[in-house]
């Protein structure tokens, strides 16, 4: 038997894989030796409510186990999602659109740019107002080009206007 108030000090512990009680090192000198062991493999043994030692030693009764809970049996919904994860959903949604469309226009002319960057932004800010930041379309942009390989997007100023 190990008495309660081993059980309840805050410097031992109990070594599942093992079996040991030990207890810190106040003297400890490095990280091996901060540990003493106390008693040597320890066997648990669930407590027999029906002993008087056990009520002498926990000074009091045992619990009662109901068994498990019930299991719901209708499927409950999930709550609604807030305000702030339906404005992200909407944003990422945007900006997955704005890729495609993007993508979609450079692969018809991946070798020559037929709009600006500028052009393309503000057609861009009227598909999708108010869920379209410039840092997005930037983003979304240049994914885009990798995954058009139109590299000819990527060159700056005006595009070249087409010769009559």
């Amino acid at each position: 038997m190990i008495p309660r108030s081993i059980w309840s000090h805050e410097e031992f512990s109990f070594d599942s894989s093992t079996g040991d009680i030990l207890q810190d090192n106040p003297e400890s000198t490095g990280r091996y030796d901060r540990l003493i062991r106390r008693w040597i493999g320890v066997v648990l043994k669930k407590p027999d409510p029906s002993t008087q030692r056990f009520s002498q030693m926990f000074h009091g009764k045992p619990i009662a186990h109901d068994g498990l809970l019930p299991v719901a049996l209708e499927q409950q919904t999930p709550p609604p999602p807030s305000k702030a994860i339906a404005r992200l959903q909407t944003k990422v949604t945007s900006l997955k659109a704005c890729e495609a469309w993007l993508k979609e226009i450079m692969a018809r002319s991946p070798n020559q740019r037929i709009s600006s960057k500028k052009d393309l932004w503000a057609e861009a800010q009227q598909k999708w107002p108010d869920t379209l930041s410039h840092r997005q379309f930037l983003a979304a942009r240049e994914a885009a080009i990798r995954a058009t390989g139109a590299v000819a997007w990527e060159a700056g100023g005006a595009p070249k206007k087409p010769q009559h």
